[in-house]
């Protein structure tokens, strides 16, 4: 076996690049991901470094199982400190950049300094080289990665890159690898725009190996033969998670107008069920995964659609739609599109417009602020107007650059109020006045609020039984209701949340190793076990996601955290007034004591969050104490 534990440490002010090797012990114990990323933030970056500054520390990171041709191994990590929270930023993708990084014989990427002129990353199994990008800063990506792949002469390699998004430091810039791959969330893209740092490009020509080649075959062809028989996936193959516009908001769970309705009138127009028949798509999958979820164009051109950016998820769909109350498709997928060749967040773009809309609406932004242009939810041609203006910094754009709690700390006179955020980060289009157990997701994720970042209620509710040993294998029972927030929902959340930060830990995409999907948790330690020769157990694994939450809290700690940043926007805890899910909301009360409880199981002070120190000796993280 290969065993991957090569880390490539690039500065970019003085171009010193070094290569670090780590024992295996290190490499069992912190796996990969974000795990990694983080250590590398509490060891190498100075407390309190500025989140645009030299000193902050840029890690792409791959896992150890990163290359095996199973379905659900091809995601990537890129952690640093977000400019857009001040905490913890954390960022998967999916692709061939991780397995091509493996390829190259690295498993992470740790990069500080600033370039004082742009520049590009290459990264081969023959070396690397930090080259001049002058003639590419300013470039959208699709024209930037043909430049790139025409200078080294070569269609294989992946890009990694920030579009004018991330060179303007907008706050929740992203970075897109194959146009269509994006760590979207807490601002990664204006960590690399602000090191002068254009992309980076991968390109490995000998594939890892690994212990047990047979096995590994067999278990990916288990989950062919799942992905055949498994509804949730012949969903997926059909209409990617654009199918989930039509489901929320029958049900009264798409968040609309800035999460002030549960639902919005004539949403199903940019469902995905409505949007494919008049713009057809094609799938695209990930490295060797038999899902292939992944929704792009097909023949658009009467459309004016760009084809090379894919079509959009439900995520970018509900922010950039419902969000704002904008139906009409095709500006959607203008927005979507802008939004790609840009590099930023969908989630944070759509809630920022749709907070300006509001804030408009209410008299809080005048005529004179906006330069003339009407915010008003529903207008397709502000939303259109206003994504350009962030992108570069124009007008009122310059202050929707910045987030939503900025441009509100800006404004004032009850602006606060229509943040629709968690430390910072944009709620993504999950409702937790429905789903409970997101209240206690939202508020207590280290990065702000993620809907990827624990299971959701629907599975551990009432009646739906056939997941049953799959929960009870990470030690869950009985069954609760969705709307019920009590100490079952808090153990619920708290599993949940170690088991799916491991899969984070690894990298492994949740539609292939989430319950429910291809693989069990007890097949996911098989596919450890095949790819490194590790007698690992699922205990083991699971302590290893616990262990990249804490880090993460411990670094948010350092950085100014406190238990009062673990609550929900105001909104939240106010009845919903119409519709399906009239007179749903959080209840305060109980969202505190389940917060509380959560501490106490999490082995957190309720006083100042820390991870106690028994609870960092117990996952030999106490080399943090000191700190």
């Amino acid at each position: 076996m290969d065993l991957c534990s090569k880390i490539l440490k690039i500065d970019l002010s003085t171009k010193e690049v070094t290569i670090e090797t780590k024992d295996e012990e290190f490499m069992r114990m912190y796996l990969g991901g974000g795990a990694l990323g983080v250590y590398y933030l509490l060891t190498e970056m100075p407390p309190g470094a500025d989140a645009l500054g030299t000193e902050n520390r840029l890690v792409f990171s791959a896992s150890v199982v990163a290359g095996a041709p199973i379905s659900g191994l091809s995601r990537y990590t890129v952690t640093a400190r977000s400019p857009l929270t001040g905490l913890i930023g954390d960022s998967q993708a999916g692709g061939d950049f991780a397995v091509e990084l493996r390829s190259t014989g690295y498993v992470a990427v740790v990069i500080k300094g600033k370039s004082e002129n742009p520049v590009y990353i290459i990264i081969t199994d023959e070396g690397v080289e930090i080259r001049d990008a002058s003639n590419l800063w300013g470039l959208e990506p699709a024209q930037c990665q043909k430049n790139i792949k025409e200078q080294l002469n070569d269609d294989k390699v992946v890009v990694a890159q920030i579009g004018v998004g991330g060179e303007k430091l907008v706050r929740f810039a992203c970075i897109v690898s194959e146009l269509t791959h994006f760590n979207g969330r807490t601002g990664m893209g204006a960590v690399m725009g602000s090191k002068n740092l254009k992309a980076v490009v991968v390109r490995g020509r000998n594939r890892p190996s690994f212990d047990n080649s047979e096995a590994i075959n067999a278990i990916a062809k288990m989950g062919v033969q799942k992905s055949k028989v498994n509804d949730g996936v012949q969903f997926l193959r059909k209409l990617g998670t654009a199918g989930a516009v039509a489901i929320q908001n029958s049900t009264g769970g798409l968040p609309s107008k800035n999460f002030s309705n549960c639902q919005l009138e004539g949403a199903e127009r940019i469902s995905g069920e409505e949007l494919f028949k008049s713009f057809p798509v094609k799938s695209e999958s990930c490295y060797r995964c038999a899902i292939a979820c992944k929704k792009k164009w097909q023949n658009q051109n009467e459309h004016e659609i760009n084809l090379e950016y894919g079509a959009p998820e439900y995520e970018s769909l509900a922010s950039l739609g419902a969000y704002t109350g904008v139906i009409d498709p095709l500006a959607v997928i203008k927005a979507n599109e802008l939004c790609s060749k840009f590099t930023l967040d969908t989630i944070s773009t759509g809630a920022i417009v749709a907070m300006a809309m509001e804030c408009y609406e209410k008299g809080i932004l005048t005529n004179k602020q906006t330069n003339g242009l009407s915010l008003k939810f529903g207008d397709s041609d502000a939303l259109i107007e206003i994504i350009n203006m962030i992108a570069k910094r124009q007008g009122i754009g310059d202050e929707l650059a910045e987030g939503t709690q900025r441009a509100a700390a800006l404004w004032g006179k009850g602006a606060e109020d229509c943040v629709i955020a968690v430390k910072g980060l944009d709620l993504p289009a999950h409702m937790p006045r429905i789903k409970k157990s997101l209240s206690l997701a939202y508020a207590i994720n280290p990065f702000g609020a993620d809907h990827m970042s624990s299971e959701h209620d629907g599975i551990y509710s009432v009646g739906s039984g056939e997941s049953w040993d799959i929960l009870a294998s990470i030690g869950l029972y009985g069954r609760t209701p969705i709307e019920k927030l009590n100490s079952d929902k808090t153990r619920f959340y708290l599993f949940t949340q170690r088991f799916y930060s491991l899969l984070d830990t690894l990298n492994l995409c949740a539609f292939c190793f989430a319950p429910g999907w291809l693989y069990a948790p007890a097949e996911l330690v098989e596919v450890v076990k095949a790819v490194t020769g590790w007698n690992v157990t699922l205990h083991e694994l699971m302590l290893a996601g616990e262990r990249r939450i804490n880090m993460q809290r411990v670094f948010n700690s350092i950085h100014g955290a406190s238990p009062a940043d673990d609550t929900l926007p105001k909104r939240l805890f106010m009845p919903l007034e119409s519709g399906p899910s009239e007179g749903y909301s959080v209840d305060e009360d109980e969202f505190n004591q389940a917060k509380d409880l959560y501490y106490s199981m999490a082995g957190w002070d309720k006083s100042t969050g820390w991870p106690t120190h028994s609870k960092l000796t117990e996952l030999s993280l106490d080399w943090l104490i000191s700190g």
